[in-house]
């Protein structure tokens, strides 16, 4: 794995490593289709016997740990150049994301999840990198000749925000036991509403307002409507956005130049999600105590970073000339 994330030398030859990662999800594949002879639970199960009540008895933990490795073979590495190009990609990106998180809320729903640090770090990572397919995917989508990845199909805004809420009601409950990463959920919640934003002006075609806007709380209670997929909408929210200033944990004040009266599908105007991506950069790269491993982070924020439209037009006021670029 660490062949597949290093920085990139000279010396490194780009087509071993994509045979490299190929051959390792070769592999992970027969091993999950070896999963199938095992005598495993439904997270669901009604089991009275103690054993029963664990995790890894459960299918669920399975395909979890599955979509979490496609998720480490198959996110932006220095490595790799493809994620900007291949479709196939992103859409393992954004595929693995979304079923890993849903996998989560399920074991938490039937209280069969690991309160771990190591959980607290998948959930927020796949979290994060269904964000990042889906902005992805909008911002090509925004392109009148869209030249970059994206998805097979539009992300509609129900399922954003049954997923979003799903990861957001998980990070919550399992942050509550780590005081360091406590406030992971509100980073989240703060992207999840900016890509729900966009998913809004997408479906709409309205414009979006200049000004990032700020996260709708993260609910206390698991209290959730349940849809027909097993998945969840929070029921004591409403998704309407207050708009108003937006700022990061050094008080960094970010502006949108770009005039109001654009619509989503225009070249020039940031996403929403972007937007709010620049306010909490600083909180990604930070997250993580020295003690923990946050590469993964901060690897998918800085090629996030990278692949920003209008990057001069999004710097800071006053720095326009000076923020470092980690492409």
């Amino acid at each position: 794995m660490r062949s597949l994330h290093d920085l990139k030398q000279p010396q490194h030859n780009e087509h071993d490593i994509y045979l490299l990662r190929d051959t390792l999800a070769s592999q992970l594949d027969d091993w999950y289709r070896d999963t199938s002879t095992l005598e495993l639970l439904d997270a669901d199960s009604n089991s009275p016997l103690p054993q029963h009540r664990s995790s890894f008895l459960s299918q669920e933990w399975y395909e979890i740990i599955y979509n979490n490795a496609i998720l480490m073979l198959f996110r932006p590495s220095p490595m790799l150049s493809d994620i900007s190009k291949e479709t196939t990609t992103l859409q393992k990106i954004f595929g693995s994301s979304k079923q890993a998180v849903l996998g989560y809320a399920s074991l938490h729903r039937s209280r069969k999840i690991n309160y771990s640090w190591i959980t607290l770090h998948s959930v927020f990572m796949a979290g994060l990198a269904y964000i990042y397919a889906v902005s992805c995917h909008f911002r090509e989508r925004r392109r009148q000749s869209p030249t970059g990845a994206m998805l097979t199909d539009d992300p509609t805004t129900i399922d954003i925000v049954n997923d979003t809420r799903a990861c957001s009601n998980v990070l919550v409950a399992v942050s509550e036991r780590w005081n360091a990463l406590r406030h992971c959920h509100e980073v989240f919640d703060r992207l999840s509403d900016a890509v729900l934003e966009d998913a809004i002006k997408l479906q709409t075609g309205v414009a979006r307002p200049t000004a990032p806007i700020h996260s709708v709380p993260t609910p206390q209670s698991n209290t959730a409507l349940e849809s027909g997929n097993g998945s969840y909408v929070d029921s004591q929210h409403s998704y309407s956005k207050n708009i108003g200033p937006s700022s990061n944990s050094d008080s960094t004040t970010w502006y949108d130049p770009v005039d109001q009266g654009q619509n989503f599908h225009t070249q020039t105007s940031p996403l929403a999600v972007d937007n709010e991506f620049r306010n909490c950069f600083s909180d990604l790269q930070h997250l993580y105590h020295q003690q923990y491993n946050g590469d993964p982070v901060m690897q998918l924020s800085q090629d996030w970073l990278g692949y920003l439209d209008t990057f001069d037009n999004l710097l800071p006021m006053g720095e326009q000339a000076g923020f470092p670029s980690e492409h």
